[in-house]
C-alpha cells in the first residue's frame, strides 16, 4: 500500500518489494523577500512646477529639474525632501499648492508674446534668445535657458513654427502666444520677468480655499 515518508528518510536501495512511496519535502524557500513601497508624500509651496498635481520623484536633482530651488518659507517643498533624503527616504510624491495669487513669468520678444509654462518667482530667471542658424538661409534657432531647470533649443523658419515646436513638447519652459506678423525681423535676446510665487500662509488655510484641489489634499 502507498507510504507517506519525510523526505531523505528512505532508502530506495533497500526496498524489498515494488510500491508507491511518497515523500513528503520541505519547502526550500520559507521567506518572501519583501519589496519596498515607501512612498513620502508631501504637500507644500515651490517657485515652478505644477500646480495641485501630484509629482512622483526620486531625487533631489529630478526635484531641483521639476520644481526648482529652495524658497526660504516653512513650507517650501525643497526643504522638506532635502530634509527627508538625510533621513534616508529616497521616493517622494508631491502636491504643489498656493494661494491663487501666483503669477506666471513673462516678456514680448518681437512678436511673439513669451510666458513661464508655470507660474512662480524662478521664471524670472527664465532668458530666451533667437538668432538665425548662419549654415541655413532663412531658419532660426530659438534658446530657453535657466540655471536650474535646463537648457533647450528649437528651430523654425517663423514665429509660428517656433511656437508649434514649443507645443510639441510636453517638458518646454515658455509657450508662445503672436500678436502680429510671424516673421522674425532680427535676432534679440530677453529675461522673462513679473513672475509671483503667491503669499505664504498656513497649509490649512490653502487647502480649505474654494479652489478645487486633487492628489493630496485631505
Amino acid at each position: 500500500m502507498p507510504q507517506l515518508i519525510q523526505n531523505g528518510a528512505l532508502n530506495t536501495a533497500a526496498l524489498p518489494v515494488p510500491d508507491l512511496y511518497v515523500q513528503i519535502a520541505q519547502p526550500e524557500t520559507l521567506l518572501i523577500s519583501g519589496v519596498s513601497s515607501a512612498l513620502l508624500g508631501f504637500i507644500g509651496t515651490a517657485s515652478w512646477g505644477p500646480v495641485d498635481t501630484p509629482t512622483i520623484i526620486g531625487s533631489v536633482v529630478q526635484f531641483r529639474q521639476i520644481f526648482a530651488g529652495k524658497r526660504a518659507w516653512s513650507s517650501n517643498l525643497n526643504i522638506a525632501v532635502d530634509v527627508a533624503v538625510h533621513q534616508g527616504a529616497s521616493q517622494f510624491c508631491l502636491v504643489r499648492v498656493t494661494d491663487g495669487n501666483d503669477v506666471a513669468a513673462h516678456a514680448t520678444l518681437g512678436a511673439a508674446q513669451l510666458k513661464a509654462r508655470y507660474t512662480g518667482t524662478a521664471g524670472n530667471a527664465l532668458t530666451v534668445s533667437v538668432m538665425s542658424q548662419s549654415f541655413r538661409d532663412g531658419q532660426f534657432v530659438l534658446t530657453v535657458a535657466h540655471a536650474e531647470l535646463g537648457t533647450t533649443t528649437y528651430g523654425g523658419a517663423n514665429w509660428t513654427a517656433l511656437q508649434d515646436a514649443l507645443a510639441a513638447d510636453n517638458q518646454a519652459l515658455i509657450r508662445i502666444d503672436l500678436t502680429g506678423d510671424a516673421t522674425i525681423a532680427e535676432a534679440g535676446s530677453v529675461q522673462l520677468s513679473g513672475g509671483e510665487d503667491g503669499a505664504e500662509r498656513h497649509l490649512t488655510v490653502l487647502l480649505a480655499s474654494r479652489r478645487p484641489r486633487q492628489g493630496f489634499t485631505h
